[in-house]
Parts: structure tokens; C-alpha cells; sequence
């Protein structure tokens, strides 16, 4: 999934080389055509694509222009500026269907390297972001000033014909009576699907949909379009997000013995098995340290889908954030709210039994360098194999092996130089899994949660 940081370094501005402009008051230079989406499928691909509209890349007569200049921002900030032909256009066999793909020969790193989503009408009401650079804000000297974001919310998908519609927020800051007007320029540019301030691409930007200005409904092809037409070619395919099953009914029978002293959590944990959680499966409260034997698709795992049922039923049970909305808290009973996360990993090593020593290394060196684990959080630990039996990590000794790992080597072999872009959190609480579930028995629900507190304090 993609942050704002990273969709703002994602969004092109797509231009054509003319030494006049079209709209008056402005001076001779590039000619906006309008907006694209970069995307590289690897860190070494020796080329970079540019999502975007048709009709951004053909003239009147509906023909490729010869030539285009692309810009964007590095990671670093630093305008970088790519050239591309006409043969270099790829558009769908379909000429109704509005999306074309770039491809220019260039190298940028993983800048650019995510997956994207299908749309789906269960998507209806989630709030929606679209990127761009509206003419009316053209401005040459600054790149930042030029680019701008109009939200909205997700209303409706075709299957059918590939176009979603989605509904312009009343706060947009887009004029009705001009809106075709306001938003030439953001032709090409993302949407994306917002959820917790994680961003997924979803479609590219075409137009306003229809001729009532009033109703403020916009229109984008699905990102599906993008997919067939790199597959029509033969170039790299953008890949869709991992379908998750959140559904955990598969693991529930498994389960039951754990809830044996206790009827209601039962009760409870039937309920969340019949819940689809997917979407939490694929936000930052799950995660593997080391890949396992599914590699990324940690999810399909027995063990953990069974763990994370545990912990769900378990969560509802104890915490003030039953209905477990993100980002997913353990609410103490002082008041404190503390940020939580469940991860899987077998450590450093799978040939020794497993240490909390080697779990906190492995997510230090991996899982947190992608996804950081805030300060005072609680991390739910789950491992195939058992654990040394002293389970709890203090926060003195969280820090401890912080320390150690200073001058340990990352998977790939390299220094790991813990002072350099790497957050080094305090106050991490680390409880496995098996010792929560251990705890239950013998204890009434409110005294496991003052066990759990105890371990936090």
C-alpha cells in the first residue's frame, strides 16, 4: 500500500514540447497535457511506466503525438525530467475505453514499485483521492504548487464497461458551474482508495461524468484497463493485491478448546469467524518478521489465521475498541491506548527453538523497516514452533536487544546501522500469542486484562 508521501512522488505531469500555449495570459513553454501515474515493477527494471488517459496523449484528430516530456519528483525532492515518442504509447484494443501506458526507458529504483486493486461496488462511500495538475494552477516555477488533490467518495462500478463514479466532497473547492473547466489538467491522474491513510490505485481520472454540474460526479476507468492493455502489449503487468480470505471459519473448530472456560468468548469468537477481517489482514496491525514457508502470504498460514482468531475474540473482549476500526489500539484500564500489532516470524533461525532475543531481531531488521512500530505499543507475538518459556518483553529489555542489534547484519548481508533513516522504538510490550491464551484459563475476563496491563506497566 502507498502513503501520501508516496502517491505525491507517484503523480506526473505529462507535457508536450509547443513553444506557444493555448490558454491566454500565459507564457510561451511545455503545453500541459495532463496528468499520469508512475509505476516500475522492480527495483532493477530498466524502465519506468506512466499511467494515464487517452485522450491525454493524442491531438484533435485522435493521433498519437509525436513527442512528450514527463516530470516528477525523486524521493529526494529533485525534479526529474523523461522524454517519450509516440512509439513508446501503448492504448487498448478497445478505442472507447479512455487509458493509455507510457514506457520510457529509465532506471529509478523502488520508487514507483507497488500493486493495485480491483474496484468493487463493496467499495461504495469509502473516500477517495485524485491527483493531478489542474490547468487553472499551471505554474512553471514551482512543481509543488502546480500539483494538487481533489477528495471525494467511491459511488459506483460498472464491471461491465470498466468506469467507476465517484461523488466530489462539498468541501472540494471545485467550482459547479465551471467544474469541466476547473478540472482540465487532472486528466490521467490516480485515484486512490483511502483507508487509514494508506492509499490504493484504483483508476485513472477521465472526466466529469454527465452534463449535470450539480450532481459533482467524476469519472475514472478502472486500473483493470491499465492491466490489459500492459498485457495486450506484452510489457511488464502491474499485479492486483493479494485476494485475502478474512473469512476465519476455516480455523474456528481448531479454535474451541481455547474458549472452553468460557461460554461467552465462545459465543464471541463464532461471530468473528463469520466477520470477513480481510481488510485488517492487509493493514499494518499483521505482518511476518522473517518469510515463513507462504512467503509474503503469511495469511494462509493455519497457525496464524487460528492465532488471529484468538486475538480478535480476545480484543473484543478486553479492549474499548471492539469493533476493531484502525488503526487497531489495546485500551488499558488507566486510560491508555496503545497501538497494536500481531506478527508471525520463527526468528533468526528455525533450527534452534525459538527466542523472543530472535523474534525482536528479525522485526527490527525486517518487518519494521518497512512498517514502523510506533513508541508504547503492544506487539502480539505468533510463531509455528514454541517459544522459550519466558515469553515477556520489558521495555528494559526491548531496549537491550535494541542495543544489540546495532552492529548486526541485515537478510541481505549488509551493515545494519540502526542511527540511519531506521526509528528505534521504546516502550515495546511483546506478549506471544500462547501465553495469552494460557492466562485465560483459571482467570475471569477482568483479571486477564489486569494481567495484560501489568505486563504493559
Amino acid at each position: 500500500m502507498l502513503t501520501k508521501d508516496d502517491v505525491n512522488r507517484l503523480t506526473a505531469r505529462i507535457e508536450a514540447p509547443e513553444t506557444t500555449r493555448s490558454v491566454s495570459g500565459l507564457p510561451p513553454g511545455p503545453l500541459l497535457l495532463g496528468s499520469g501515474v508512475l509505476w516500475t515493477p522492480s527495483e532493477s527494471s530498466e524502465y519506468i511506466y506512466v499511467f494515464t488517459a487517452r485522450h491525454v496523449i493524442v491531438d484533435d484528430l485522435n493521433k498519437i503525438r509525436p513527442i512528450f516530456t514527463i516530470r516528477f519528483l525523486d524521493e529526494e525532492g529533485k525534479e526529474i525530467t523523461l522524454e517519450a515518442n509516440a512509439r513508446d504509447v501503448a492504448m487498448h484494443s478497445d478505442e472507447n475505453v479512455d487509458a493509455a501506458v507510457l514506457r520510457c526507458h529509465a532506471t529509478v529504483g523502488t520508487l514507483c514499485a507497488y500493486d493495485v486493486e480491483k474496484p468493487s461496488n463493496s467499495m461504495a462511500e469509502t473516500p477517495v483521492n485524485t491527483y493531478g495538475f489542474p490547468a487553472s494552477l499551471d505554474n512553471r516555477q514551482s512543481f509543488l504548487l502546480s500539483r494538487q488533490s481533489i477528495t471525494g467518495n467511491f459511488t459506483v462500478y460498472d464491471s461491465n464497461i470498466k468506469i467507476i463514479w465517484y461523488k466530489l466532497d462539498s468541501e472540494a473547492g471545485v467550482n459547479d458551474a465551471d467544474r469541466d473547466v476547473e478540472l482540465c489538467g487532472y486528466s490521467g491522474g490516480g485515484v486512490y482508495l483511502v483507508n487509514r491513510n494508506m492509499y490504493r490505485l484504483i483508476g485513472i481520472h477521465v472526466k466529469a461524468a454527465g452534463s449535470n454540474a450539480a450532481a459533482r460526479v467524476l469519472e475514472c476507468v478502472s486500473i483493470e484497463c491499465i492491466v490489459e492493455i500492459c498485457i495486450q502489449r506484452e510489457w511488464d503487468v502491474p499485479q492486483y493485491l493479494s485476494e485475502v480470505d478474512g473469512y476465519l471459519n476455516d480455523v474456528l473448530e481448531a479454535c474451541s478448546d481455547e474458549f472452553k472456560e468460557h461460554p461467552d468468548l465462545l459465543r464471541d469468537m463464532i461471530t468473528v469467524a463469520s466477520t470477513n477481517h480481510a481488510n485488517i489482514i492487509q493493514s499494518d496491525f499483521c505482518g511476518y518478521a522473517l518469510e515463513c514457508d507462504h512467503t509474503d502470504a503469511f495469511h494462509k498460514c493455519k497457525n496464524f489465521r487460528a492465532n488471529l482468531l484468538l486475538l480478535i475474540t480476545i480484543l473484543k473482549a478486553v479492549s474499548a475498541k471492539a469493533e476493531l476500526t484502525e488503526p487497531i489500539e489495546y485500551d488499558t484500564s488507566g486510560g491508555k491506548s496503545l497501538p497494536l500489532y500481531y506478527i508471525c516470524s520463527e526468528g533468526m533461525s528455525v533450527k534452534r527453538r525459538i527466542s523472543k532475543g530472535n523474534f525482536v531481531k528479525s522485526m527490527k531488521l525486517d518487518y519494521s523497516g518497512r512498517r514502523r512500530i510506533k513508541d508504547n505499543s503492544l506487539v502480539v507475538w505468533n510463531s509455528k514452533d514454541q517459544t522459550d518459556l519466558d515469553r515477556i518483553c520489558t521495555k528494559e529489555e526491548f531496549d537491550n536487544i535494541i542495543q544489540d542489534i546495532s552492529l548486526s547484519q541485515d537478510i541481505s548481508g549488509n551493515t545494519f546501522d540502526i542511527k540511519r533513516g531506521q526509528a528505534s522504538p521504546k516502550g515495546i510490550t511483546i506478549i506471544h500469542i500462547d501465553e495469552l491464551t494460557k492466562q485465560l484459563s483459571g482467570k475471569e475476563v477482568c483479571e486477564f486484562k489486569t494481567w495484560i496491563d501489568k505486563q504493559i506497566d
